[in-house]
């Protein structure tokens, strides 16, 4: 299987490209600016690092995002990944009160059936770096997987398409579950 991973300039990235490796993913790496929309139909999945900012000013994400959801590709969206996946929906962010760099907190799952989890326990602890939460529309075509104990959006899917995205980092230390739900999301994606 062959997945384009769209960079946004993190410096995580490579431990996603490093756990989908472990996976028997062929995976190829190109940067927000230099991703050309054009060659989507040549992989089997999209997976949106995180990055800084947010997603409108990150290089051609929006477009890229726009053109995986008309293909109906599988997506991960992870931590600005997902806030891309949010606004191209129509969903809403808001800035958090507390910044969450470098965190671990527990959050839990509100969807216990979601694929993304299976095997997981329905409280993990995983690693937050962000400052912007989402917040979905009563329209939204996503379905909230997990929740903070504050009540911060963690994760959200459309089953469906195998859409899926995360708030936190499941490839920061500070996830010792994230391996598993990279595995889970391969396993999804191969399931064609």
């Amino acid at each position: 299987m062959r997945f384009l991973l769209v960079d946004n300039f993190d410096s995580f990235t490579y431990n996603i490209v490093h756990y989908l490796e472990q996976c028997d993913v062929d995976v190829h790496v190109v940067t927000n600016v230099d991703v050309r929309i054009d060659s989507l139909e040549s992989f089997d999945a999209l997976v949106l690092s995180p990055g800084p900012g947010l997603p409108n000013e990150a290089g051609k994400l929006m477009p890229v995002v726009a053109e995986a959801m008309r293909q109906n590709k599988p997506i991960l969206g992870v931590c600005l990944g997902m806030q891309a996946l949010a606004i191209h929906s129509g969903d809403s962010l808001y800035n958090q009160e507390i910044v969450k760099h470098g965190l671990a907190e527990e959050i839990r799952l509100v969807k216990k059936d979601s694929l993304f989890y299976n095997d997981i326990p329905e409280v993990i602890e995983v690693g937050l770096y962000h400052s912007w939460a989402v917040e979905l529309t009563e329209n939204s075509p996503f379905i909230p997987t997990a929740t903070s104990e504050s009540g911060v959006l963690m994760s959200m899917e459309i089953a469906a398409k195998k859409v899926y995205a995360v708030q936190f980092h499941p490839e920061s230390i500070l996830t010792p579950t994230g391996l598993r739900m990279i595995q889970n999301f391969v396993g999804i994606v191969r399931e064609d």
